[in-house]
């Protein structure tokens, strides 16, 4: 057992920060290198970043791994950003500095991915990774791009390389025995590297070596058995033949260690031993294992790894009773009867079995529902690492598809400005004369919802998002808009509706969803609203018209079950280089506020309030409770920390709490490891509001002045946004800046106006002032809530 060590014994810490430029700047890690190192070992890391002078501790993820400063440096800085609208120069006081840091690395640590951050007098800084692997490790070397300059290794080895040009190409030469199963890993993407690796096994003469498995992509694998003694070549690349300097980094495992490729089921019902199909490299003697998920863990993903030693692929676990795929099942004729609720579990792939129908493979499953039977059908396939692009379509009996709804355009205008891709929130369109807020868009084959209007002719029309990705309402997919392409406002009517000429067209929407959208990716979500009592068939197939045995699904048949899940939007100004992980973390100013957003995601109907905590606060600092209100998707939780406040960073949690159908829900964050809260000793600025409370009516306006004291060298602008404000409720005539309260100015009026359809409410509402730095991690001060109060009856109709 390696012999652990305290942290910083006898460093000396000296302070790095320089005389002011202006604003303090957090402390922010840009890079790290190596990425990680080898269990038992110590092994020096390479940190560069700014503001990491007078750091306290660097803070890992795992008590087994410690750090130790070594030697600091302060290097020239002559980064300076260029912000906003109005391309002012930002001048903080940030420093840049390079940190020499040894990681003793305890032998009992599991070989994993972790995360570490530096804490210093201004908080923690954004996370980096650190891998922890069994192997020895090898640095690469620039010049083995092609066999005969193959770089020796000795198996079992981590090599840490990366493709640093485009078409750039490692070779690494080994020994190996006949019969060796070697397998081959490579870890890029949870480094935060962008390389879509490819992995081919050569012989010593540079022939490639045939009857090996392997995936390319974002956890690329390959594994062979070796044919016969003597020297072999791994080689790896970008599959698209692309390369930079950074961001293309890679840690490639090589060597005869358990590797696990695939599984059969893709999940589990929840509660129930089931026996699981896997394949792979050195798994020993068993093709099935058995695996029971606790009755807690329906819904979530869990790892599965069949040896210790082995690597985890993702498994599903489900509420309800799961089923095989029986071929054949791709007409009509021989669809498979299924009874909901139902996950089944199938291959999009033809086989001696199949009906030999023309066309690649689908798969039919028949059901019955009763007329006005709500059933939600969604796909699991791609999000566990499957090739198929999934789509799904509710048919009748005789095999046509069912009509959802009508869609008839009523007014039109046009994509301008710039083509649009399937992810952007937002639009630039021609006119939005006859368009309000909630209006119903088709856009192409892609229905889409206004979320918030331009806010002046330069401006686009926001669209409703979830993580910042456009939301495809009615089961149509987001698409890609070329400038030009029309767009209609449209209403929904039922089937068969017949309608007087307008002059514009009728479209026809059909129970049908290729993406099921944010959160789905390339797997489908179906909504389906039996319109009779019946029969009816679901077909499922690849998108693209491919099958294979690697396009495995499981595809759910249920009734709703309303619920809510709760993320936090991303806070980054910027992108971190290699900012992977955990990046929740706030730095609270003592004597100060800020504020923390929530959002909440509702399934399947789910529309009533949730209550939002935050829980296990350290001392000196209190949190308010926050509301989602019924129908609104977000709220905002205010921290606040006495001036006399100490403590070191802690992990706080945030808990929402709702009454669904007589039961209480409760839910955490996604994937919550907790919120890291740390204290930031260096303010910059105060900011108040004149008033506590604001009373608003439908249709009018009101006023808010916000109050800046800046405080020691600190002289720059302040841009100032309202958080928590209800839908329907919105800051007026701010322009492309938003509130801007500039360098010259202590305080700024702005104005508040209600929509004529908003009905009476009582909502805190937040003023938050930005400190603008040259790091993406941004720096806020929020002022005492405002209760605001929209009373009177609405004067129009939403």
């Amino acid at each position: 057992m390696m012999k652990k060590s305290s942290i910083f014994p006898g460093v000396l810490i000296v302070s790095l920060l320089a005389p002011l430029l202006g604003q303090h700047a957090p402390p922010t890690l840009t890079s790290t290198v190596p990425l990680g190192g080898q269990r038992g070992t110590s092994v020096t890391l390479l940190l560069d970043g700014t503001n990491l002078g007078e750091v306290r501790r660097i803070l890992f993820d795992h008590e087994g791994l410690e750090a130790v400063i070594e030697k600091q440096q302060e290097l020239p800085n002559p980064r300076k950003m260029m912000e906003g609208q109005t391309r002012a120069l930002i001048l903080d006081g940030a420093t840049r500095n390079r940190l020499w840091v040894r990681v003793d690395v305890d032998e009992s640590v599991p070989a994993d991915l972790y995360h570490f951050r530096v804490w210093t007098p201004l908080g923690v800084s954004n996370p980096l990774p650190f891998a922890v692997g069994a192997f020895p490790e090898a640095e690469e070397t620039q010049f083995n791009d092609t066999p005969r300059k193959a770089q020796p290794v000795t198996l079992p080895v981590t090599v840490r390389g990366d493709i640093s040009s485009t078409g750039d190409v490692d070779h690494f030469r080994f020994r190996a025995r006949q019969g060796q199963h070697l397998a081959f890993r490579v870890i890029s993407a949870p480094l935060g590297s962008i390389l879509n690796a490819e992995l081919q096994l050569l012989e010593g003469s540079g022939k490639r070596v045939d009857g090996c498995v392997s995936r390319s992509g974002k956890a690329a694998f390959l594994s062979c058995e070796i044919p016969e003694r003597g020297i072999y070549m791994v080689r790896i690349a970008d599959k698209n033949r692309v390369g930079a300097m950074s961001g293309y980094e890679y840690r490639l495992e090589a060597g005869e260690f358990p590797l696990l490729e695939g599984v059969f089921p893709l999940g589990v019902q929840a509660g129930r031993e089931t026996r699981l199909k896997v394949w792979g490299a050195n798994l020993g003697d068993g093709g099935t294992v058995a695996f029971t998920a606790p009755g807690g863990q329906a819904g979530r993903v869990v790892p599965l790894a069949v040896l210790p030693a082995s690597n985890r692929i993702p498994l599903a676990v489900g509420a309800h009773s799961e089923a095989l795929e029986r071929e054949p099942n791709d007409s009509r004729e021989t669809a498979q009867q299924v009874s909901w609720p139902v996950t089944l579990n199938g291959h999009v792939h033809s086989s001696a079995g199949d009906s030999g129908s023309s066309g690649p493979d689908q798969d039919l499953f028949r059901f019955e529902a009763r007329k006005g039977q709500v059933l939600v059908l969604e796909v699991e396939a791609s999000r566990l690492g499957s090739s198929l692009d999934s789509l799904v379509e509710i048919r009748d009996a005789e095999g046509r598809p069912v009509r959802r709804a009508e869609v008839r355009c009523l007014a039109q205008t046009e994509v301008v400005l710039s083509n649009r891709g399937s992810i952007q929130g937002s639009m630039r369109l021609g006119s939005t004369e006859d368009l309000a807020l909630d209006d119903y868009l088709m856009v192409g084959s892609e229905i889409v919802q206004i979320k918030a209007m331009p806010r002046g002719p330069d401006d686009d029309t926001r669209l409703k998002s979830i993580r910042g990705v456009r939301q495809a309402l009615f089961g149509t997919t987001a698409e890609g808009h070329a400038v030009g392409d029309p767009v209609y406002k449209v209403r929904l009517f039922p089937p068969g509706t017949r309608f007087s000429a307008n002059g514009m067209p009728v479209f026809h929407l059909n129970y049908r969803n290729d993406d099921g959208g944010p959160g789905y990716g390339r797997d489908s979500n179906l909504e389906f609203t039996a319109p009779e009592d019946g029969t009816y068939l679901v077909a499922l197939r690849d998108s693209r018209g491919q099958e294979g045995a690697d396009h495995p699904y499981r595809l759910t048949i249920r009734e709703p079950s309303p619920d809510f899940r709760m993320e936090m939007p991303s806070r980054r100004s910027g992108r971190i280089s290699r900012d992977a992980g955990d990046s929740t973390h706030f730095n609270l100013p003592a004597g100060g506020r800020l504020t923390v957003d929530v959002t909440v995601y509702r399934r399947d109907g789910f529309d009533g309030e949730v209550r939002v905590q935050m829980e296990n606060l350290p001392p000196g600092v209190t949190a308010g409770n926050a509301v989602v209100p019924a129908g609104s998707d977000s709220t905002v939780i205010l921290l606040e920390a006495s001036r006399d406040a100490s403590f070191a960073p802690t992990r706080v949690r945030i808990v929402g709490r709702a009454e669904v159908n007589g039961r209480e829900l409760i839910r955490s964050l996604e994937n919550d490891p907790g919120i890291l809260l740390a204290l930031n000793t260096v303010s910059d600025l105060n900011v108040a509001v004149d008033r506590q409370e604001v009373r608003l009516e439908p249709g009018k306006e009101a006023r808010i002045r916000v109050d800046i004291d800046r405080l020691g060298e600190f002289q720059g602008r302040v841009p100032v946004n309202v958080r928590n404000l209800p839908y329907g409720v919105r800051v007026m005539n701010v322009g492309l800046n938003g509130i801007l309260v500039t360098k010259e100015e202590s305080s700024r009026v702005f104005t508040l106006y209600a929509e004529p359809w908003v009905k009476p409410l009582v909502q805190p509402i937040y003023v938050v002032a930005r400190v603008e730095t040259n790091s993406p991690n941004p720096l806020e001060h929020a002022a005492a809530a405002v209760q605001l109060q929209v009373t009177g009856n609405p004067v129009a109709e939403r």
